[in-house]
């Protein structure tokens, strides 16, 4: 079993609105500029170029790494640690499904999570990024 931390979404003036989302669905997501566009489980060659070709500057690297954590690494059963800005942690939880793609939400591509409660502390960890791997101690 693997553990994870990974943002709700972006600290802004909608934040409150997509937490409730995920834990009103039971499900978390995320979305880098593949908006539109269901992704593939199983092919990291084929998520590596959808990525070079659907994102249009430097950074599909990046997304491409993001994705395939999401998509193809996590597991069911795995932890999530859910977050808050650079280092708050909100709610401990665990994958709970497979990848799938929900075209109406903000953040299309989602995995539903199961047996979430509050965490609520702070991590020495600066994320700047959606997802990161958790070190085990």
């Amino acid at each position: 079993m693997k553990s994870y931390y990974i943002k709700i979404a972006e600290n802004n003036s909608n934040f409150d609105e997509i937490k409730n989302n995920v834990l009103n669905s039971k499900s978390i997501g995320i979305c880098f500029k593949i908006k539109n566009i269901p992704l593939i489980k199983g092919n990291e060659d084929h998520l590596k170029i959808m990525c070079q070709e659907l994102i249009e500057d430097d950074n599909w690297n990046h997304s491409f790494n993001c994705y395939n954590k999401f998509i193809n690494k996590m597991e069911n059963d795995d932890i999530l640690f859910l977050c808050q800005g650079e280092n708050k942690i909100l709610y401990m939880c665990q994958i709970d499904g497979d990848y799938f793609f929900d075209k109406e939400n903000r953040y299309p591509h989602r995995r539903k999570i199961k047996n979430i409660c509050e965490f609520n502390c702070t991590t020495d960890k600066r994320m700047i990024q959606t997802i990161y791997n958790v070190e085990p101690l």
